[in-house]
């Protein structure tokens, strides 16, 4: 085990909006995790990583989580508990993927965000409606938002629907 705990602070962030008041947490790890990170980054697909000083970040739903080698950042939180749940799973994510370190090629580069673009690029652009939408942008917008995916256009061929799975893959 990499990670055996954490101790965690709770701030209020500056209000950006009238009557919200924004959250933040700032959990100081017990031990440093700075070299489980370029595999952290392969496996759970960051979205910036810096090689000096180390660290990386991640989105998950609407939040941004920066991991640092002593520290974790996580943003827009509602409390203490949620915090609390957010760094549990992640604990349990940097152990599970330390321990399954020889399996994996760690990477400090980030992937880059999935695009509606890139979706495009592998659908058939007929507009045809037979997915029930109306064109072809429309599918890849909601097909980027996790609400279509490959085995809802009907036009594609097996292999373009394998590609739009693992471009899918990204989101």
């Amino acid at each position: 085990m990499l990670l055996t705990g954490y101790s965690m602070e709770i701030n209020k962030a500056a209000a950006c909006k009238p009557g919200y008041q924004p959250l933040y947490c700032i959990a100081h790890l017990n031990e440093d995790i700075r070299e489980v990170l370029p595999y952290l980054n392969a496996e759970m697909k960051g979205i910036g990583f810096t090689e000096n000083p180390p660290s990386m970040m991640l989105q998950v739903d609407d939040r941004q989580i920066a991991i640092q080698p002593n520290q974790i950042t996580i943003n827009d939180i509602r409390d203490g508990e949620e915090a609390d749940r957010i760094l549990k799973w992640l604990q349990q994510k940097i152990n599970e993927i330390w321990e399954r370190r020889a399996e994996i090629t760690p990477t400090t580069k980030t992937a880059s965000p999935l695009k509606v673009v890139d979706i495009m690029r592998i659908l058939p652009k007929t507009n045809c409606g037979d997915c029930g939408e109306p064109t072809c942008t429309v599918f890849a917008s909601l097909a980027l938002q996790g609400k279509r995916d490959e085995q809802d256009c009907p036009q594609l061929d097996e292999e373009s629907r394998k590609n739009l799975a693992e471009c899918l893959k990204r989101r």
